[in-house]
């Protein structure tokens, strides 16, 4: 089944509304992992621009892009929409952001490459398949693995750089 097909499958089981969401959120608010915070500073601080290319939802990333600091415009997620009701009841999901279909990450890093015009340069950070596929894919020139929440071994044996915590990062970048 196509990514974008298992994707609408698992949301019209769910159906989940604006108001669910907000008290899911409220009830479990965000945590950033230790060094995050001080990552994303550091990269700004270099004169980096940082964004962030998500799988998720938008609506549940926002929250962390405003704790980091990172305008909206730089947040790439999948997005939900919902009816203009109350509750603001399930109305399906926007297939044309870059997330919903396989490969989706690699083709939104080659729109930020577009967009800023970057000719190269461009890092990737993340701890799982489809982040590694942007660097084998051509859209990322480098891939940093991070193993602090989830340690795979497709991105072990894969990064250009594996780190267990953001310090290491930083150490390599200062």
């Amino acid at each position: 089944m196509p990514f974008q097909d298992a994707l609408g499958a698992r949301l019209k089981l769910l159906e989940p509304s604006r108001r669910q969401i907000e008290d899911l959120l409220q009830q479990h608010p965000h945590e950033l992992t230790p060094g995050m915070r001080e990552i994303t500073d550091l990269l700004r601080s270099l004169g980096k621009q940082v964004f962030l290319v998500s799988g998720g939802f938008e609506n549940m990333i926002a929250p962390v892009a405003e704790v980091l600091d990172v305008p909206m415009e730089n947040v790439f997620a999948n997005r939900i929409l919902f009816h203009d009701d109350d509750e603001g009841t399930y109305k399906g999901f926007d297939d044309s952001a870059f997330t919903s279909r396989a490969g989706g990450k690699a083709r939104a890093i080659l729109h930020i490459k577009e967009a800023n015009d970057y000719r190269n340069g461009v890092v990737m950070v993340g701890d799982g398949g489809t982040d590694y596929e942007a660097r084998r894919d051509g859209a990322a020139d480098v891939f940093v693995g991070y193993g602090h929440i989830a340690n795979r071994k497709v991105v072990r044996e894969n990064a250009d750089l594996f780190i267990m915590h953001w310090d290491e990062l930083a150490s390599r970048l200062q």
